[in-house]
């Protein structure tokens, strides 16, 4: 699901929120911002910023220590500062992440997808989806 207006491009400082459940033990979840940064997480722990180009650049990761079917997500976007926190069920811990790249400032929409690294497709239920500009 992608959010765009023609001609309009997003403010300096914003957040989304969602949340993702059912998800089967591949699926990872991701908000795009800016059309090349996506910071997400994954049912099997992985938790990410990274920089899509001709190869994705990791820019901060960390992991949960278990897997979990139900994740929730906030991006933050400020200027050139990007930050996520996810919170797992199974874990019942927070990760933040952040990490400053101003190699795409600015962008005209904002994509959340699901995606896998194997052949088996990708599900789960994405909700609770909440955009808001940030002070």
């Amino acid at each position: 699901m992608s959010l765009s207006w023609p001609g309009y491009r997003f403010p300096d400082t914003y957040k989304v929120d969602v949340v993702a459940d059912e998800l089967n033990p591949t699926t990872c979840v991701s908000v795009r911002v800016r059309q090349n940064y996506g910071l997400g997480a994954c049912a099997h722990g992985d938790v990410y910023i990274t920089r899509f180009e001709q190869t994705s650049v990791i820019l901060a990761a960390d992991a949960f220590e278990h897997g979990s079917t139900y994740l929730q997500l906030t991006a933050r976007v400020d200027g050139s500062r990007l930050s996520l926190t996810a919170f797992s069920t199974s874990n019942r811990r927070t990760i933040e992440l952040s990490a400053t790249d101003d190699a795409y400032p600015s962008g005209e929409a904002i994509t959340l997808g699901v995606h896998t690294a194997n052949t088996t497709p990708p599900s789960g239920v994405l909700s609770a989806f909440k955009y808001e500009t940030a002070k």
